[in-house]
């Protein structure tokens, strides 16, 4: 794609008027999404990684399970994740649930950081840093 007037085509109002309403879009369907799933099975995959860890700390199977396929208790996942999850299994349920959302908050939280992703590009440009440059700028610079 080409530059119209110097500036690239992803910086065009109508271009950026797109990408803004599908972000509002994104948004809107996660939290729908969000809501839906915490009134119908929270935390359902937990659930399924507690008791395959449950059953090898008792020394059953890790595949031979009482329920359907298609619940969401069912466990489909690899092996080495149930074997992860045996030191959670031996904790209370809802202990074990806040523990593990603890651990992917945080995972979250540090491969945003790793990212570059510390503080919004308006706090920098306020702050006249000078590491923030427009990302169709010759000189590059960076987007976050």
């Amino acid at each position: 794609m080409t530059a119209i007037r110097g500036r690239p085509w992803y910086a065009l109002p109508s271009v950026r008027r797109v990408f803004q309403l599908a972000a509002v879009v994104g948004v809107v369907l996660g939290i729908e999404t969000t809501i839906l799933h915490l009134s119908m099975d929270p935390l359902g995959d937990v659930h399924a990684y507690y008791d395959a860890g449950s059953r090898l700390n008792a020394g059953e199977p890790l595949y031979v399970q009482p329920s359907d396929t298609n619940a969401n208790d069912f466990y489909r996942y690899p092996p080495l994740l149930a074997i992860l999850f045996r030191p959670l299994a031996l904790l209370p349920y809802p202990a074990a649930a806040a523990i593990w959302v603890a651990i992917l908050v945080v995972a979250t939280v540090l491969t945003f950081r790793r990212l570059g992703l510390r503080e919004p590009v308006g706090a920098r440009q306020a702050a006249g840093d000078g590491r923030f440059q427009h990302a169709g700028s010759p000189t590059g610079g960076r987007r976050w």
